[in-house]
């Protein structure tokens, strides 16, 4: 590749051939988050979540939404289910973790909405009414090892009502910063 910089010819520039990950990389899904030994890097690199404070272990919709309120570190270990999304607006210092293979969102997603320091790891998004993770005027956040999965065939995106049924998995937007998205399966 010659790059031309005001009439003189540069000296050529090699494009960097791509590599494979590391052999201590893990493998991508959920169980494979917690404790995984990779340090974040990247522009959501210093997010920290709830840093293990204030911690609660929720199986339900309802229990994740109370949790949300005052707890930092939540742990899912069981199915969240319903439609639409779980709001948070206005918080900081969050972690929503999923318990080994066990955390699982059917239907229904996270909305983070002018928030700070956000960590969404190990869970598994089927099916969801609308995003999967919408992250919205947010700075610091980190989604990790997660997993993202419809029942759409690909075959149908174009169909109207497959359109209007199903929207993004992730959704980072308006003035959204330090983000990084590291190790999930679409």
């Amino acid at each position: 590749l010659d790059i031309t910089i005001n009439g003189t010819i540069s000296t050529p520039v090699t494009t960097p051939t791509p590599t494979k990950p590391p052999s201590n990389c893990p493998a991508v899904g959920p169980g494979n988050a917690i404790n995984h030994g990779v340090q974040l890097v990247g522009y959501g690199s210093g997010t920290t979540g709830g840093g293990g404070n204030n911690t609660t272990t929720v199986s339900s919709r309802s229990q994740l939404e109370s949790a949300l309120q005052s707890n930092r570190t939540i742990y899912v270990n069981g199915t969240i289910s319903g439609s639409g999304m779980i709001q948070v607006k206005d918080e900081s210092n969050i972690s929503v973790i999923g318990v080994g293979s066990n955390g699982r969102f059917q239907g229904v997603g996270l909305s983070f909405i002018r928030t700070s320091n956000i960590i969404i790891q190990n869970l598994s998004f089927e099916n969801c009414s609308e995003d999967a993770i919408n992250i919205e005027n947010t700075t610091r956040a980190w989604i990790d090892h997660n997993t993202f999965s419809t029942s759409v065939n690909w075959e149908d995106c174009d169909s109207g009502s497959v359109k209007n049924q199903f929207d993004g998995q992730i959704d980072i937007k308006k003035n959204s910063r330090d983000v990084t998205v590291s190790f999930n399966y679409v």
